[in-house]
């Protein structure tokens, strides 16, 4: 993530250990909303603000593209189920009731299919907004998207490169953080810290990362379920289904039709 969405994060009160309550919702969409020409300026994150029924009321550009809306005022006063496939749409509004909840959502590693047909990985953030007697008023989040692994390497040292290298050729084969720690020569904090820097993601992330870019490219084709989970080196297929929904919000075999539905559109 870069300074300029790190600050931004900070000055609209994201990140959940520093937030400050709100007078009431609707004045505070009027405050955000003066920043839109900055938010929407920036082309690879996707913001949002909603109401307790999990509405829009406040959303960039860049979101209603990529949701296949002509403009924001398209996606305004709509739930993600109405906006997005069934499946989709309702894995969304359960993570907003959890935030709204009181389970705020940091940096939290997601594959987005969006009814454009765009598939991209992202780091999203989502809290909920309170005022000044801890009551929740709505909530609001932001997504940034993952750079390619290849734009990162002109950054990357020689220790990082090593673990970067092993993760993409071992990560169908169980991997402990200990090991690649070893690998890089650093202790496991060290290893986290100066991986994230450069790659804006855990080890366990990319490990992550790099087992569903592969079962997404093997779903497209004419592949179980059971025999993708064992390719991309998953224990069981319970394994692969939990960790699939966790970072898409699906099932594999939700997303293969959602697939399957894009290409016919």
């Amino acid at each position: 993530m870069t300074k300029i969405h790190l600050e931004l994060e900070q000055l609209l009160h994201l990140e959940h250990e520093s937030a400050h309550p709100i007078h009431d919702l609707s004045s505070f969409v009027q405050g955000v909303q003066v920043l839109m020409p900055l938010i929407n300026g920036l082309p690879n994150i996707t913001f949002f603000i909603k109401d307790l029924q999990a509405r829009y009321v406040l959303a960039n550009v860049n979101l209603a593209v990529r949701s296949g809306l002509n403009c924001v005022d398209d996606l305004l006063g709509k739930t993600a189920a109405e906006v997005f496939s069934s499946e989709i749409g309702m894995a969304f509004i359960q993570q907003d009731q959890l935030v709204m909840s009181g389970q705020p959502l940091s940096q939290h590693l997601e594959l987005h299919l969006y009814q454009s047909g765009l598939l991209g990985w992202c780091v999203a953030t989502k809290i909920p907004l309170k005022n000044g007697q801890g009551e929740v008023l709505g909530m609001a989040g932001m997504a940034v998207d993952l750079q390619e692994d290849r734009l990162n390497r002109p950054n990357i040292n020689s220790k990082l490169s090593k673990v970067e290298q092993y993760i993409s050729e071992k990560f169908d084969t169980p991997i402990q953080i200990t090991e690649l720690a070893n690998i890089a020569g650093l202790s496991v904090s060290q290893l986290n810290r100066q991986f994230q820097n450069i790659f804006h993601l855990t080890p366990s992330q990319l490990i992550q990362k790099k087992r569903l870019d592969c079962a997404i490219e093997l779903l497209a084709q004419d592949i179980s379920v059971t025999e993708v989970s064992v390719r991309c080196g998953y224990a069981d297929h319970s394994a692969f289904g939990r960790k699939f929904k966790e970072l898409t919000s699906v099932s594999p075999r939700q997303f293969k039709q959602q697939l399957l539905k894009l290409k016919q559109e």
